[in-house]
């Protein structure tokens, strides 16, 4: 409200560029972009219990088809976890 919704955005293109500079600063050796980002969000947030249907429209997506990769992800990790145990 303090900005009345009238927020300067950049392009993809240039938040990338600027993560990769703080990526730089920080000597993280990873390609930081904004989809490692909304990927790790959503990694983050299932894991700590959010239902997928709430993560998937927490990032736009279409349908729940497209979030369903990241569950996918944590359930290789379960997985392998169970593995480690045994």
């Amino acid at each position: 409200k303090k900005y009345n919704y009238d927020l300067n955005l950049m392009s993809n293109q240039k938040c990338n560029d600027q993560l990769k500079i703080i990526a730089n600063l920080a000597s993280l050796h990873i390609n930081l972009t904004m989809h490692v980002g909304r990927h790790t969000f959503a990694t983050w947030a299932l894991t700590k219990g959010v239902g997928i249907e709430t993560v998937s429209k927490m990032l736009a997506h279409s349908n729940v088809a497209m979030t369903e990769k990241y569950a996918h992800v944590l359930q290789t990790s379960v997985i392998q976890g169970f593995g480690k145990l045994k």
